[in-house]
C-alpha cells in the first residue's frame, strides 16, 4: 500500500492512493491538480518503480523538496518522507509487501477457528484486550484519560476515579468520575510516592498508580477511592496494567505529527459588504453554535470559516475540511468512517478526528439525503461514529458552506429539513468579488506578495488601465480567480508594472456582452487596440506625438482612434 497524505495546501487533509504515476501541478490535465500559484503547470512526478515510490521535479520554477532538501533528479522515497511543492506538503505512507510466496499444497489435518472464538472473551486477558483496543482507538490525549477512568471504574467498582496530569506547575484532573461533593483531594504522600518512586501507593480506601510511558518518568497518576474495603490486592495488577497502557496511548497521541506553527489567517478588505460579514464572523467566533457561510463558490467562505476557528476557543484543536461534492461513497466514508475491509484499513470518521476542534462541511447541499440525515442526527446528539461501531460523545463545532441559507434550501427541497434545523439560524453571507471592487487592489497585492517574497522580488504593480479592467471584470470564479491571476503575474512579471495587455484574455475582453456566443475576431482586436492606445497615452504622459511613436502609427491616425474609442487624454504636467 502506497499513499500520499496532503498535510498542507489547497487539498489539505486529503489522502491520495499511489496506484499509478501521479503528476502534480497547476494544470487541470495533471493527475493530481492543485490550485496553487506557486506550482508550475506540471510541477513534479511521483510513481512506483520496483515496489518503491520515486519522485522527480519536472523543471518547475520553485523546485520540489524532500524533507526540506531540493531535489535535482529522481529520488527514492522512504515511509515518512515529506514532499514540499508550492504550498502543498505531502507525507509518503507505505506498507511494503513482505514478498512471501504462496504454497498451493494443502496441509494435512487442516484446522481453522473463527477469530472471535480464539480471542479471550472473559478473565483478565479479555479485560486487557478490550482496554488496549479502546485506548488505541482514542483520538486525543483527553480521550485517553477519559477512557482510562471508565475502565478503572468498571474493573474495581470504585466510587471515585480520576486521572491527574501536571500542567503549568499544578496537577489538574483531566478526567474524573464520581467526584465527591466537596471536591477531589489527593493525599500528598500518595501523590509523591507515585510520582517520585514510581510506586503503586495505597492507604486504606485510596490508591495512586503512576502514569508512565516507555523510558520516561511519571507524567500523571490514576487515583481511585473505594470506601467499602478499598481496592483489593489482586486488582492492583489490573489497574497498574491499565495505567501503563494508557501511558503509552497518551504518549502516542502527543507524538502525532502536527504543524509546528499554525498559519496565521488574515482577512483583507474594506468594502462595506465585506466588513459586515467580518463583523458577523467576529461575533460568531466566541460561540460554539454551528455556522453556515453562504455565497458563491470561490468567494472565500472556507477561508472565513478558518478565520472564525482561529479566533475561537478551539483554535488549538484540529480544523478538518470535508468537500461534500466528491464521490458519494468516498464522502460518506470520510464523514462517518468505515470498519476494516479486506485490503482496506479502518478509517476514522471526520467527526472523531475533529474532536476538540472544528469540522467544516464544504458545499453541504451536495450531500446525499441519507448522509445529510445522518449528519443532522450526529449534530443533535453531539456524537461521532465510533471506530468499533455505535457512537461516542465528542466536542466538535460544525460549520458548513452553502450557496444559500439551509432553511431556504430546505424549502426548495434541496436539503432535508432536519439538517437545516440541526444547523440552526446562524448564517454569515459573503459577498461575491464583483460586489467588493474596492478590495481588488489590496487582494491582488496580498496574493502576489508570498510569491514575490519567496523569490526575493517586488510585487508587480497594476497600471491604471489594468486596474480599471480588473474592476470592470465580473469575476465569475470570485476571489479564487483573482488569486490565480495575481500569482501568475507575480511569477511571470516580478516587480514590473502590469499593463492591460498582460492581463488574462478573459479580463481584457470583459463581460459587456450578454450573449453566450463568443466575441468576434473584430471585437477582440478592437478591445486589444483600445487597451494598447490607453497604455501608450499613459506611458507618454498624455503627449500624443510620443504615444504615436510608441505605437508606431501617425499622429492623425492616433487622433482618429482616440475619437473612435472615446478615450480621455490626461496630460501629466511637469513639476
Amino acid at each position: 500500500m502506497h499513499a500520499l497524505m496532503m498535510l498542507t495546501g489547497p487539498r489539505e487533509g486529503q489522502r491520495v492512493e499511489l496506484l499509478e504515476e501521479l503528476v502534480l501541478g497547476r494544470s487541470p490535465s495533471c493527475t493530481l491538480p492543485v490550485e496553487d500559484g506557486r506550482l508550475s503547470r506540471r510541477h513534479a512526478r511521483i510513481w512506483l518503480e520496483d515496489g518503491h515510490a520515486r519522485v522527480e521535479d519536472l523543471g518547475s520554477s520553485n523546485g520540489t523538496l524532500v524533507n526540506g532538501n531540493p531535489i535535482e533528479g529522481p529520488v527514492t522515497l522512504l515511509p515518512g518522507d515529506r514532499i514540499q511543492a508550492g504550498e502543498s506538503s505531502l507525507l509518503y505512507i507505505a506498507a511494503p509487501a513482505a514478498g512471501a510466496g504462496v504454497r498451493e499444497e494443502r496441509p494435512r489435518n487442516l484446522e481453522s477457528l473463527r477469530l472471535e472464538e480464539v480471542l479471550p472473551s472473559e478473565g483478565l486477558a479479555a479485560v486487557l484486550l478490550d482496554a488496549a483496543l479502546q485506548l488505541q482507538a482514542a483520538t486525543s490525549e483527553t480521550m485517553v484519560l477519559q477512557r482510562l477512568t471508565e475502565l478503572a471504574e468498571r474493573a474495581t467498582h470504585a466510587e471515585t476515579c480520576a486521572a491527574l496530569v501536571g500542567r503549568a506547575g499544578a496537577w489538574v484532573a483531566s478526567a474524573i468520575r464520581g467526584a465527591p461533593e466537596n471536591g477531589l483531594e489527593v493525599p500528598r504522600v500518595l501523590l509523591e510516592a507515585s510520582l517520585d518512586a514510581r510506586e503503586v501507593a495505597r492507604a486504606g480506601a485510596e490508591v495512586c498508580v503512576p502514569l508512565v510511558a516507555s523510558g520516561g518518568l511519571p507524567f500523571g497518576i490514576l487515583y481511585l477511592s473505594k470506601a467499602d474495603g478499598g481496592v483489593e490486592p489482586n486488582a492492583l495488577g489490573l489497574i497498574s496494567a491499565l495505567a501503563r497502557l494508557a501511558g503509552e496511548a497518551y504518549a502516542a497521541q502527543r507524538a502525532r505529527p502536527v504543524a509546528t506553527s499554525r498559519p496565521k489567517v488574515e482577512l483583507d478588505g474594506r468594502s462595506p459588504a465585506f466588513l459586515e460579514s467580518v463583523e458577523l464572523a467576529r461575533e460568531a467566533a466566541t460561540g460554539i453554535a454551528p455556522i453556515v457561510f453562504t455565497g458563491e463558490s470561490g468567494s472565500g467562505r472556507a477561508h472565513l470559516a478558518r478565520w472564525v476557528h482561529s479566533r475561537g476557543a478551539r483554535s488549538g484543536g484540529p480544523f478538518i475540511r470535508v468537500d461534500c461534492r466528491g464521490d458519494e461513497e468516498e464522502v460518506e466514508q470520510t464523514l462517518f468512517g468505515r470498519t476494516s475491509e479486506p485490503g482496506q484499513p479502518p478509517l476514522i470518521s471526520a467527526f472523531l478526528l475533529a474532536d476538540g476542534g472544528t469540522l467544516l462541511l464544504e458545499c453541504v447541499e451536495s450531500l446525499s439525503e441519507a448522509a445529510a440525515q445522518r449528519v443532522a442526527r450526529l449534530l443533535s446528539r453531539g456524537a461521532a461514529p465510533a471506530p468499533g461501531g455505535g457512537e461516542e460523545p465528542v466536542d466538535v463545532r460544525v460549520m458548513a458552506t452553502a450557496s444559500a441559507p439551509l432553511r431556504e434550501l430546505a424549502e426548495r427541497g434541496e436539503v432535508p429539513g432536519k439538517l437545516a434545523e440541526a444547523f440552526g439560524a446562524r448564517v454569515i453571507p459573503l459577498p461575491p468579488l464583483r460586489d467588493r471592487v474596492d478590495d481588488l487592489e489590496v487582494l491582488f497585492e496580498r496574493f502576489a506578495f508570498p510569491l514575490a517574497e519567496a523569490r526575493g522580488t517586488d510585487v508587480p504593480r497594476l497600471s491604471p488601465e489594468a486596474l480599471r479592467l480588473l474592476t470592470d471584470y465580473r469575476w465569475p470564479h470570485n476571489v479564487s480567480e483573482l488569486r490565480l491571476t495575481a500569482e501568475r503575474l507575480a511569477l511571470l512579471h516580478p516587480g514590473e508594472e502590469i499593463p492591460a495587455l498582460l492581463l488574462p484574455p478573459e479580463v481584457q475582453e470583459g463581460h459587456e456582452e450578454t450573449s453566450e456566443a463568443p466575441r468576434t475576431l473584430s471585437a477582440r482586436v478592437q478591445q486589444l487596440e483600445r487597451h494598447a492606445i490607453a497604455e501608450a497615452l499613459r506611458e507618454a504622459g498624455g503627449k500624443k506625438i510620443r504615444a504615436a511613436e510608441l505605437l508606431g502609427i501617425s499622429r492623425p491616425t492616433l487622433d482618429k482612434k482616440i475619437d473612435d474609442y472615446a478615450l480621455v487624454v490626461e496630460k501629466v504636467r511637469a513639476r
